[in-house]
């Protein structure tokens, strides 16, 4: 796993004086979306952008990751909506006669297990936020500071 940015460390509670003063704080924005992703993602990504802005854990520099926890969002309710339709069928019949499983069982299972994993790096799991200290102040939108 990678290191946590200081930024959640200080949310968490868990900073400490020897952590990295000179860390990049790059500018909090909603970067915009890339154009291949499909409807159920975009979706996801207009949902979590403007959370993850609100919070205080977005910026251009997070397009990639944010675009990828929505694919894999994607992924997982395009395939639940695909196996749904097919009445949820457990297992298949290949050509050779052999039963497996549904080939869309394991897109399911590796896009929610992907989402998971990859949307913890936002601190978007019960886990992920269980030892989160937010002040209330700290959610104010940036913007307010303007208008």
């Amino acid at each position: 796993m990678p290191r946590k940015p200081t930024h959640l460390r200080v949310i968490e509670g868990t900073t400490h004086k020897n952590r990295n003063p000179y860390e990049p704080k790059p500018e909090l924005a909603i970067p915009e979306p890339p154009t291949h992703m499909s409807r159920t993602a975009r979706a996801e990504w207009d949902r979590l952008s403007v959370v993850l802005f609100r919070l205080g854990l977005l910026t251009h520099l997070d397009r990639g990751a944010l675009a990828a926890v929505c694919s894999a969002y994607g992924r997982w309710v395009d395939a639940e909506e695909a196996l749904e339709k097919m009445g949820r069928p457990l297992l298949y019949k290949t050509t050779n006669g052999n039963w497996i499983q549904h080939p869309l069982i394991g897109t399911a299972n590796r896009a929610a297990y992907q989402y998971v994993h990859l949307a913890a790096e936002f601190g978007l799991s019960p886990s992920a936020r269980a030892n989160i200290r937010v002040n209330p102040d700290d959610n104010q939108d940036p913007a307010k500071a303007y208008f």
